[in-house]
C-alpha cells in the first residue's frame, strides 16, 4: 500500500496538479481564473500537458517539463509540489468510474492508482510471465480501462518487426538488426489481473508499413485509434522515422469490445504536406520544415471527431518568428457509419476537439496573436470564431506539442490550462 504523497516527493517525467474550484468571477464568460505554477518552472520548457475533471468537478493536470537532458516532474496537491516518480514510469491517466486513475510501468508490473486528495493503490498487473513469450510487452505505452469493472483493462503495445522483403530482411540480418523495421499495434486484454494472448490490431494497413498511434479514446463499445501509416527508414532505436519519399497517411481505426475485432478503418488524409528545405538543412536528417502538427480526437456514442493541422517548422538557426508559421486547422468526422469530408475550419495551431454532454462539437486552437480561439458545431452547423482567452504565451514548442489542454466538467463549463506571463494558469470558461 502506498502512503500519502503529500509528504513525499521524487523526480519523474510528469507533473500532477490538483486544483479546487473556489472563487467565481463574474467577468463575461470567465467563471474562474488562477495561477497554478507560481513560476516554479519555465513554461517554455513544457513538453506536454493533459487535464482531467472527475465527477466531483476536481481538476487534475499532468505536465511534462523538459530539463537540460532529463525530465523531471512535480505534483501539486494541497498547495505542495510533489514529485511522483516513486510509482514508476507514468504510462497515462484516465477517468474510470468517475475518478482519475494513473497507470505506471514498474519493473515487470503495470501498477494503477486512484487519485483523489491522495494517491491510493488499485491494482498490480504482472507481465513477467507473458513478456518472456512476447517481446512486445516491453513496449506497453497505454492502459485503457473498461468501465464498470475494477479489474478489466486493455494494454496497448507496439511490436517492432523486420521487413518482409527478402532483400531487406537479408540486409537486416547482415547489419545485426539495424535494418528496416515496422511497428505494429497489439491489444492485450486484462481481466482479474490475468493477461490474454496479444491480439493484433488489424487496422487495414499494408504488411510493409507502420501504424504509429498518437491518440486513443475509449467509446461506449469501442476503442478508437488515430495515427500515421507509412513506410519507415532504417533505425536502431527510438521512435520510428518515416521515409521521406513515401506518403505518410493520417489513419483511423477502432476495436470493438464485443466483436473483438476492428470494425471501422479509414485513411483520413493520404496527401503528405509539401516538404521544403532551406540551404542549412541536412538532407539526410529528419528535420522537415513542413509536417503534421498535434492530432486531437474525441467521440460521442462511438461517433468520431478529429482535428489536425499542417504546420511549417520555423528555422531554429534563424530564431523563432510566429509570423513565419503558416498553419491551418482541419476537421473530420465519422458519424452514422459514414466518413465525412475534410473541412478547413480556421487558421491556427495546436487544435483540440471536444464533445460536450449534449453532443455539441467544440474546437479550440491558438493563433499568432496569443489568443485561444473557439468554434462550435451545433446541429450540423459551425458557429463563428470567438476568442475566449487572450494573453496566451506562444513558445516555439507549441507548434510541435499541444500543451494547452481543455476538458468539460459535469456542468459543461470548459477547464483550460495555458501559459500566460511565464506562469501556468487554470481558467474555467462558459462556452455554451
Amino acid at each position: 500500500m502506498v502512503g500519502s504523497i503529500n509528504k513525499r516527493g521524487l523526480a519523474l517525467t510528469l507533473f500532477l496538479v490538483l486544483l479546487t474550484m473556489n472563487n467565481v468571477y463574474a467577468k463575461d464568460h470567465i467563471l474562474d481564473w488562477k495561477v497554478i505554477s507560481d513560476k516554479k518552472f519555465r513554461c517554455s520548457n513544457l513538453t506536454s500537458t493533459d487535464i482531467f475533471v472527475d465527477k466531483d468537478n476536481n481538476t487534475f493536470v499532468l505536465i511534462g517539463v523538459n530539463g537540460t537532458k532529463y525530465y523531471k516532474a512535480l505534483s501539486h496537491i494541497n498547495n505542495n509540489w510533489i514529485r511522483v516518480d516513486k510509482y514508476g514510469i507514468l504510462l497515462n491517466g484516465f477517468i474510470k468510474d468517475g475518478y482519475l486513475h494513473l497507470a505506471f510501468r514498474k519493473d515487470q508490473d503495470v501498477v494503477i492508482y486512484n487519485i483523489r486528495e491522495d494517491i491510493k493503490f488499485v491494482s498490480r498487473i504482472s507481465i513477467a510471465e507473458i513478456s518472456s513469450k512476447f517481446s512486445i510487452l516491453g513496449n506497453i505505452n497505454r492502459v485503457i480501462p473498461v468501465s464498470g469493472s475494477n479489474n478489466s483493462y486493455y494494454l496497448l503495445t507496439q511490436d517492432s518487426r523486420s521487413s518482409v522483403h527478402p532483400v531487406a530482411f537479408l540486409m537486416d540480418v547482415l547489419s545485426a538488426g539495424h535494418g528496416v523495421h515496422y511497428r505494429k499495434p497489439f491489444l492485450i486484454q486484462v481481466r482479474d489481473k490475468k493477461l490474454a494472448k496479444p491480439r493484433k490490431l488489424r487496422y487495414g494497413g499494408k504488411i510493409d508499413e507502420t501504424f504509429l498511434i498518437e491518440e486513443v479514446v475509449k467509446g461506449k463499445d469501442s476503442i478508437h485509434f488515430l495515427g500515421f501509416r507509412g513506410a519507415e527508414t532504417p533505425e536502431t532505436s527510438g521512435p520510428p522515422a518515416f521515409a521521406r519519399n513515401k506518403p505518410v497517411i493520417l489513419h483511423y481505426a477502432d476495436y470493438d469490445f464485443k466483436k473483438k475485432k476492428t470494425t471501422r478503418k479509414h485513411s483520413i488524409c493520404t496527401k503528405t504536406p509539401e516538404i521544403k528545405f532551406d540551404k542549412n538543412t541536412d538532407m539526410n536528417s529528419t528535420d522537415m520544415k513542413s509536417y503534421y502538427g498535434p492530432l486531437s480526437m474525441d467521440n460521442l456514442k462511438d461517433d468520431i471527431f478529429v482535428v489536425f493541422s499542417w504546420v511549417e517548422r520555423h528555422n531554429y538557426r534563424a530564431g523563432f518568428n510566429i509570423n513565419n508559421i503558416r498553419p491551418d486547422v482541419y476537421y473530420w468526422q465519422y458519424s452514422d457509419n459514414a466518413s465525412g469530408d475534410i473541412e478547413k475550419i480556421g487558421n491556427g495551431f495546436s487544435p483540440l476537439v471536444m464533445v460536450d454532454s449534449i453532443g455539441n462539437v467544440h474546437v479550440l486552437w491558438g493563433n499568432s496573436d496569443g489568443c485561444l480561439v473557439h468554434k462550435v458545431k451545433k446541429n450540423g452547423k459551425w458557429s463563428d470564431e470567438k476568442i475566449i482567452l487572450n494573453n496566451v504565451d506562444i513558445y516555439p514548442r507549441i507548434i510541435v506539442t499541444r500543451y494547452i489542454p481543455a476538458e468539460f466538467d459535469k456542468d459543461n463549463n470548459l477547464h483550460v490550462v495555458y501559459p500566460s506571463g511565464g506562469s501556468l494558469v487554470h481558467a474555467v470558461v462558459k462556452v455554451n
